[in-house]
């Protein structure tokens, strides 16, 4: 389903998973370019995302990942 903005279409992507995140609603941001979502993360932080960023996989989280990520790499420099 799409839906009319001006006279780009919009895909729904309601209800669908983007790596942590999952696509809650549509947010009508009139200054930018492109379509917006309100998206859930898995660690429960909501999250405004471009329909750009989502579908080409360079959001996929809140930063939570990536704080998890930097913190397993001190871990395994500790340990090495």
């Amino acid at each position: 389903m799409a839906k009319e903005k001006g006279l780009e279409k919009i895909k729904n992507l309601i209800g669908q998973q983007f790596g942590n995140l999952l696509v809650l609603s549509y947010v009508d941001i009139q200054e930018k370019q492109g379509s917006h979502w309100l998206c859930k993360c898995k660690c429960n932080k909501k999250i405004i995302v471009s329909y750009k960023n989502l579908t080409q996989g360079k959001t996929t989280s809140c930063g939570c990942a990536n704080i998890k990520s930097k913190g397993e790499q001190k871990i395994a420099e500790i340990l090495n």
